[in-house]
């Protein structure tokens, strides 16, 4: 999910630039009418893959850390960390893998 945040910003900030240098007068959904249809389809594909497996990854990995905790609390810690599978992802890398704190299973 960061990943795609961070192309649409800089894709909103090339229209800015383009706007305050009077390169480009129509609004931002016809610059990115334009602009996507430069971008490659198999970009977007592997883009949406690769957020599904992360999302994916995150969900397991979250599920099966509060093994021990009630069904209601494991749904909705679940749901947080697929939401932001990216952020959730490199937390337990640090803190579960490379810091060695085990999950409560």
């Amino acid at each position: 999910m960061i990943i795609e945040s961070f192309v649409t910003n800089k894709l909103y900030n090339n229209y800015i630039d383009q706007v305050d240098n009077d390169e480009y007068k129509d609004s931002f959904f016809d610059y990115c009418g334009e602009e996507c249809q430069k971008y490659n389809k198999v970009y977007v594909i592997l883009a949406i893959i690769f957020a599904v497996v992360t999302s994916m990854v995150a969900g397991i990995l979250a599920w099966n850390c509060n093994a021990k905790e009630k069904l209601v609390f494991r749904l909705i810690n679940t749901l947080i960390s697929v939401t932001f599978s990216d952020i959730y992802v490199l937390y337990y890398l640090i803190y579960r893998v490379i810091l060695k704190n085990k999950c409560y299973k």
